[in-house]
């Protein structure tokens, strides 16, 4: 081997030996950025009092393109951006990759940065990333009115893939298909553990568990929220812990442990600075002692609630407080200050078309006027909701839509219009397994067969209403169907 030989091997056998290492030095670096922005930003959302948009994908992309970077501002940029500031990496990033330099902004402002993708047409229906573009809009609540958006592509795999089902699932909730919703959330959750994006796999266990709660499965719900609260506890993450322990007492209030949720709302309350969550979780907090029948202490409640909602223009919070106002005084039968109420709050909704929220308010104006013996007046209201149901997604119940609309039918002495109404009901409980509706359903059309004077119908309805509200294990459901038709 002549000297010439010898160097060419000698270069060699270093490069083999150096290259790997200069790139895992590379890599390793690059991984250690991406987790410093990862957790700063979220750090600094802690301190917010707007609602957050939240994509680790976005982040570690941004990360990679100013790492490939070499220029002073560049440099600068990703240095802010792993301290958990944006605005200057989303600056850096706007020429060449104008979308995805205002996803990184929306990790600051959100709404801002959605009415500058929204103005721009070419971003707003690019394809590469509408999955991030669905979440986006889903942290502001624009929810968007037509189904075009809900559609999976079938050509995509991997995280953007995980994003893609997690987007779906917030459509199929709002449509009240909870099957199809936990299907494709748990598809997700699989990817985010794949990637390790720990901020998104808490969250499809938050979505998890309001899907398990629905379905009355308070042990699954209750284990997923441990799984989420172990991941925020983990990562220090103050605000999304509180937003946690708050979802254990909405949990403890559907299953009428009405204590017990008292403490989850107190304990969210003193566990965040954050002011904003801290008012949502006193709307939470009202609910409760509105169920409790404990009005002054939920009016109290508001009225520290409502005026921080009203500085900020938080339209969700603001509408969510004037509902729970309207909603004390139906209670108390105070029905013109109910109505005021509700239509302020509706109103509220729409500016961010939050149409679940906005049939809500409708519907209990509906049952104001139905009290009131205004048929006519709660019968339009009634049919108004269904055509926002037709027109948009949302996830009110319909089903009691159709049992109100039976109600009025029945009044009005329009026994197969009930009848009709109260079927159509019907169907829609069996379809989402809500035995206690079913049980009242079968009792309203026992109701109406014995006016048709159907009797055997009527009979074999109402051993059908005790059997399901049997299964609901409602006991005092279960005494009104045995006094209103003498089991």
């Amino acid at each position: 081997m002549n000297i010439f030989e010898y160097i060419l091997f000698t270069i060699i056998v270093l490069t083999v030996m150096i290259l790997p290492i200069v790139w895992c030095r590379y890599t390793w670096r690059l991984r250690y950025l991406q987790k410093m922005a990862l957790f700063n930003i979220l750090r600094r959302q802690q301190k917010s009092l707007e609602p957050q948009f939240y994509a680790s994908y976005v982040i570690n992309q941004c990360v990679n393109l100013l790492y490939k970077k070499h220029t002073k501002k560049a440099k600068r940029a990703l240095a802010q951006l792993v301290g958990g500031r944006v605005n200057a990496a989303a600056k850096e990033l706007s020429a060449h990759y104008r979308l995805m330099s205002l996803l990184l902004l929306a990790h600051e402002n959100p709404l801002q940065a959605y009415r500058k993708i929204y103005k721009d047409k070419k971003l707003l229906h690019a394809k590469d990333n509408q999955a991030l573009l669905r979440l986006l809009a889903q942290s502001v609540w624009v929810c968007q009115a037509d189904g075009d958006n809900c559609n999976l592509s079938q050509n995509r795999n991997g995280i953007i893939k995980a994003y893609e089902l997690f987007a779906q699932a917030f459509f199929h909730l709002q449509n009240a298909d909870l099957r199809q919703a936990a299907s494709n959330t748990e598809k997700a959750l699989k990817k985010f553990r794949y990637h390790n994006y720990l901020y998104e796999e808490a969250q499809c266990y938050l979505r998890l568990a309001d899907i398990y709660r629905f379905c009355c499965m308070y042990d699954l719900s209750f284990s997923m929220l441990e799984a989420a609260q172990y991941i925020f506890d983990k990562q220090n993450l103050s605000g999304q812990l509180a937003q946690v322990i708050a979802a254990k007492g909405v949990q403890m209030l559907s299953e009428g442990r009405y204590d017990e949720a008292q403490q989850y709302y107190q304990s969210a309350i003193n566990t965040t600075q954050n002011e904003r969550i801290k008012n949502e979780i006193l709307n939470q907090y009202a609910l409760l002692e509105i169920v409790r029948k404990q009005y002054s202490s939920a009016r109290k409640k508001l009225s520290r609630s409502l005026p921080f909602f009203k500085q900020y223009q938080n339209a969700n919070g603001v509408g969510f407080s004037l509902q729970l106002l309207g909603q004390i005084s139906y209670e108390q039968q105070h029905y013109i200050a109910a109505t005021k109420q509700l239509i302020k709050a509706s109103d509220e909704y729409k500016k961010v078309k939050n149409f679940s929220a906005c049939c809500e308010c409708f519907y209990l104006i509906a049952c104001i006027y139905f009290r009131k013996q205004k048929y006519e007046k709660a019968e339009n209201i009634l049919h108004e909701i269904l055509q926002i149901s037709q027109k948009y997604l949302h996830s009110f119940h319909v089903a009691d839509v159709y049992s109100l609309l039976g109600l009025i039918y029945m009044e009005t002495e329009k026994y197969t219009l009930a009848k009709e109404m109260f079927e159509q009901s019907l169907q829609l409980e069996l379809k989402h397994n809500r035995n206690d509706g079913v049980a009242v359903d079968y009792l309203n059309l026992s109701r109406v067969e014995h006016k048709l004077e159907n009797y055997d119908a009527a009979t074999a309805d109402a051993r059908l209403a005790m059997e399901y509200a049997q299964k609901s294990d409602n006991v005092e459901l279960i005494e009104l169907i045995k006094n209103k038709m003498m089991i």
